[in-house]
């Protein structure tokens, strides 16, 4: 009897096995023939033309730290919001977060993408402003809301938390 039931599941083994596989080595793919992004291919470029001319002031108790914002949804949301006071904490020695009063749009972002030093970015699943002062991995629900000056950055990282207030030139 144990003979007989095994013959039917051994077909349903090698057909779900092979779903998951692609003669073209394509790793890249799943059986719902979605394509999945690289963190290459999510990373915004860093051109004028993505760029908004909105300017961001990040204000501290150590001077200004400059930013431009991207032309995109999530930045607009995030322009609406201001001016704002924040106190931006810690997390994972690699970026300060503070949650922001409401979730910002995330219509025509991409899925995720990789943040470098200086990137400003809505971590959507937890509804944080971020600011990164280390490059770390691809995340997914992150979206990049614009870009800090080269050299302002450090103004943030004195201590494990500092209260900044938000503004625009305009």
């Amino acid at each position: 009897m144990k003979k007989i039931l095994m013959i039917p599941v051994l077909p349903g083994l090698v057909l779900s096995s092979s779903a998951c596989s692609s003669d073209s080595g394509d790793t890249a793919r799943f059986s719902t023939n979605r394509t999945v992004k690289t963190p290459e291919q999510t990373r915004i470029p860093d051109h004028s033309d993505s760029l908004m001319n909105m300017k961001l002031n990040i204000m501290t108790d150590k001077g200004v730290v400059h930013a431009r914002l991207y032309d995109n949804a999530s930045a607009k949301d995030f322009i609406a919001l201001l001016p704002l006071t924040l106190m931006l904490e810690d997390f994972n020695k690699t970026e300060k977060i503070a949650g922001l009063p409401k979730g910002l749009s995330t219509s025509g972002a991409p899925d995720g993408y990789t943040p470098h030093k200086g990137d400003i970015a809505f971590y959507a699943p937890w509804g944080n402003l971020c600011i990164f002062y280390r490059d770390f991995r691809y995340s997914p629900g992150l979206v990049q809301l614009g870009k800090t000056d080269d050299d302002g950055i450090s103004k943030l990282t004195t201590s494990h938390s500092v209260t900044i207030s938000l503004d625009t030139d305009q």
